[in-house]
């Protein structure tokens, strides 16, 4: 999400610098066609990301519910290959029950609380944008400067 993020900061940012980005909207106010200025579109941007970290907060807590019923359905399927044979089943039990190992491994590695975890989003964010403002005299790109972010 942050890579996301940091990924399309640049692109407006360049290219409202640029003079190449040109957005036209119908002015609210005055009826007139005008260009988005960076300002709003930073702020659309912001909205999205917000968003974003909601949907993300909303499928974290249901991962505890979704490795439960991997689990139940990979245990069907063995209980399945007992009655009546066959070994595709097993394979694919096993690769329910890895995956429900990795949706609580990951969760172990989140914080329990939706609030902390979006903390700890817009302080990664807050750090891209500090690197951001000397990205280019220090020689980094967009890339590497979201690998040296942690964000959990």
């Amino acid at each position: 999400m942050l890579e996301a993020y940091a990924k399309r900061y640049d692109e407006l940012v360049q290219g409202h610098k640029d003079g190449k980005r040109s957005i036209f909207i119908t002015d609210s106010e005055t009826g007139e066609l005008r260009t988005l200025t960076l300002e709003e579109e930073l702020q659309e941007l912001n909205q999205l990301l917000q968003k974003s970290i909601d949907c993300f907060n909303g499928l974290v807590d249901q991962m505890p519910q979704w490795a439960d019923a991997l689990e139940r359905h990979a245990g069907q399927l063995v209980e399945s290959v007992k009655k009546y044979g066959g070994t595709a089943a097993i394979d694919m039990a096993e690769e329910a029950m890895d995956h429900a190992e990795r949706l609580r491994r990951d969760l172990k590695t989140l914080p329990k609380r939706a609030e902390e975890r979006e903390r700890k989003m817009y302080a990664a964010i807050e750090e891209f944008l500090a690197q951001y403002k000397g990205w280019e005299e220090a020689g980094m790109d967009i890339k590497s400067m979201v690998k040296s972010i942690t964000v959990f």
